[in-house]
């Protein structure tokens, strides 16, 4: 046992890298910078096995940025139990017992999606600090509950900070909430621990908000909102790819109102049956073309992107690691989805979300794994009257 792995209080078994070794051949160098894929080795050095991981890149040849999500690994807290001494994995360990049968949350948030997002700068500190992200039940956004939603997104913050949330915070998600179109549901949220300040309002909550009936009512919401720079900046978007964002979803950072960077995920699921690769493919290709027309990403990236979301699986060698993976047979690509990044100061930006789930022999486990994966990008398939 190395003694970074001893400081830890890590137990001596197959940790994430393992896997990222076993399935090398799958990272392309130019989606993976080899400085940036060696930040995420360190990373995942550090942590248990789990099946899933959300790689997040910027489109742009210059910004070689990699960040890394991945699930709450089931062995997590007796595997990294010195973590749990400092913050704020005290409270995320806590608000993830908070989230599982019994607890005070149980039910209402975090029951399939409870994931930790790691930027890259955190990635070689000793004790990095992610921010984190849970689903919301359909039950809680149904439009009658929205004053419960708010409460509950609060209290699930104040565990996480250890600290009550500013009284102005929770009023104005309540009053977020309450302008929301009725059709309009919060899908996750997520609390942003570890960026800096000035990049986000204070105290703020990340909330993701879909089931949008028509794509130019987000425009429109926010411009109701006072975002005016970003909803006309959106307006000229929807103008020009209208058929590419029927089903997207908007991500903002409220406190005492809404901060300057809005984001706006865009799902291959827009096209009409778009389960089927081959329109995946094309509005893959439809979209990326228009990226790299308005210079939101290089060429080479767009490339990229069609090898990683191809539907193959990488095979993982059976020895691997000498034979600590033997329960691992291959490595699954996919390309979740895009994301347009609106921030006046900054400009329009684009990035990508790549999946990579490792297919774990035993059905059970593998079935779990993917529900994380489908609790983002299954939403659109579930009967809508649900929600």
């Amino acid at each position: 046992m190395s003694d970074s792995t001893r400081s830890l209080g890590l137990i001596q078994q197959p940790q994430l890298v393992n896997l990222l070794d076993a399935a090398k051949e799958q990272f392309d160098p130019v989606l993976f910078p080899p400085h940036s894929l060696e930040l995420i080795r360190s990373l995942t050095a550090k942590l248990p096995l789990t099946n899933s991981l959300l790689f997040e890149l910027r489109m742009l040849e210059s910004d070689s940025t990699l960040d890394l999500s991945l699930p709450f690994p089931e062995n997590f807290s007796s595997q990294a139990r010195e973590w749990s001494c400092f913050y704020p994995w005290e409270g995320i360990i806590s608000l993830h017992r908070a989230c599982q049968t019994g607890g005070e949350l149980a039910g209402s948030i975090g029951s399939h999606v409870f994931w930790f997002e790691f930027d890259s700068d955190q990635m070689l500190q000793p004790i990095p600090i992610p921010g984190v992200f849970l689903d919301v039940s359909p039950e809680l956004s149904q439009p009658e509950n929205k004053s419960l939603l708010a409460q509950l997104l609060c209290r699930a913050t104040a565990i996480l900070r250890g600290k009550n949330v500013p009284d102005s915070t929770h009023q104005g998600l309540e009053n977020l909430l309450n302008t929301l179109p009725e059709c309009v549901c919060c899908t996750h949220f997520g609390v942003m621990l570890s960026r800096k300040e000035g990049t986000a309002p204070v105290s703020s909550i990340r909330v993701n908000f879909g089931r949008w009936e028509q794509v130019g009512d987000i425009a429109a919401w926010l411009e109701t909102m006072g975002c005016n720079a970003v909803a006309a900046e959106l307006a000229k978007v929807i103008e020009q790819i209208p058929n590419l964002l029927g089903r997207a979803i908007v991500t903002l950072d409220i406190a005492a109102s809404i901060g300057p960077r809005i984001g706006l995920e865009c799902y291959p699921t827009a096209m009409a049956d778009a389960s089927s690769s081959q329109q995946g493919s094309r509005w893959l290709a439809t979209f990326t073309a228009w990226l790299e027309e308005r210079s939101l990403a290089s060429r080479q990236k767009a490339e990229a992107l069609f090898g990683w979301d191809s539907d193959t699986s990488v095979p993982i060698p059976p020895h691997s690691d000498g034979g600590w993976l033997s329960n691992y047979s291959a490595c699954e690509a996919n390309l979740s989805h895009l994301k347009l990044v609106f921030e006046p100061l900054a400009g329009l930006q684009a990035k990508a979300y790549l999946l990579a789930n490792f297919v774990d022999q035993d059905e059970a486990e593998s079935k779990s794994a993917r529900l994380a994966f489908e609790s983002f990008t299954q939403i659109w398939k579930a009967d809508s009257s649900t929600f």
